[in-house]
């Protein structure tokens, strides 16, 4: 097994240099599975957890997970699974909220030959108890949807697995469901056959979080780089075909206070957009493509 440990202290000067540090370690070719584990006082202090590979990034936890094991075929909800290319490795570790007097912290890292298969979660159990769907009026050839634009699994913060999630969203009436999970991409592999067992539209997203606010990136756009400034995120999005919304932005202790001065001016075009197809006579195809976006 081939083993590389970090430890030190991480003090407030370093959170002011830099909101994330990278501890690098050598994955050697041959490696099946990899597992990094983060030690440190959780009483004391608040680090974030993440992984880059030589190819880019391979996960994130946030908070959330005290380790992370990724292999050929299965890994940590977050992480995102697949052989370990050989080379060098970064453990991401964000320094989220450290006391004055500085944390003590010590990460291994562990590379290993072999890993375990990934599990079969049997077969899906039909949602029975779907309550009866709603006739709500509407223009002509348009039809009104239930569903929900932000949704967390284990991929993040959330509690319950893509397939819990999924019957769960079905079984309160709901006919579609963005699955936005903290900054991976983790879950979206998964979102086709949970759809599929439980009837429910699954739409693939990401809560793109940062201290200064929360956006959810909507679509199959990759992952977003959250270490980039707001205006990076949009550009990104678009590029994709995705549609990027800022999250509660007066939320509290998680208000958007982000600098976004593009993602500002494209929210007044579409608002601008929005009012003039709600005007009598105005483009109805403007309209229901700018909707989405404000409901």
């Amino acid at each position: 097994m081939n083993q590389t440990r970090h430890a030190g202290i991480w003090t407030i000067e370093d959170r002011c240099e830099s909101t994330w540090h990278y501890l690098p370690f050598n994955v050697p070719a041959g490696t099946g599975a990899l597992r990094v584990e983060l030690d440190y006082d959780r009483s004391a202090a608040v680090l974030d957890l993440g992984c880059l590979g030589p190819a880019g990034f391979r996960g994130w936890s946030g908070g959330a997970r005290r380790f992370f094991v990724i292999g050929a075929d299965s890994a940590t909800p977050g992480y995102l699974s697949g052989e370990p290319e050989p080379g060098t490795w970064l453990a991401v570790v964000g320094l989220h909220r450290i006391p004055a007097g500085g944390i003590k912290y010590e990460l291994t890292a562990s590379a290993a030959g072999n890993t375990a298969q990934a599990s079969d979660p049997g077969p899906a159990q039909p949602v029975t108890d779907r309550p009866a769907r709603r006739e709500l009026p509407a223009e002509a050839g348009l039809t009104w949807l239930a569903g929900d634009l932000h949704a967390h699994t284990v991929h993040s913060d959330g509690a319950m697995t893509v397939r819990e999630l999924a019957r769960y969203a079905a079984s309160r009436g709901l006919e579609f469901l963005a699955v936005t999970d903290h900054n991976t991409i983790s879950h979206h592999g998964e979102l086709p056959a949970a759809s599929a067992d439980h009837g429910i539209a699954l739409l693939p997203g990401q809560e793109v979080t940062t201290e200064h606010g929360h956006a959810n990136a909507f679509g199959d756009t990759g992952w977003i780089d959250f270490r980039e400034p707001p205006d990076e995120w949009l550009a990104c999005t678009e590029r994709a075909g995705g549609l990027l919304s800022v999250n509660h932005p007066y939320g509290g202790q998680v208000s958007w206070t982000g600098v976004a001065l593009e993602l500002a001016r494209s929210a007044l075009d579409d608002a601008a957009g929005l009012v003039a197809g709600l005007a009598p006579g105005g483009d109805r195809r403007r309209r229901q493509r700018l909707a989405p976006a404000w409901l």
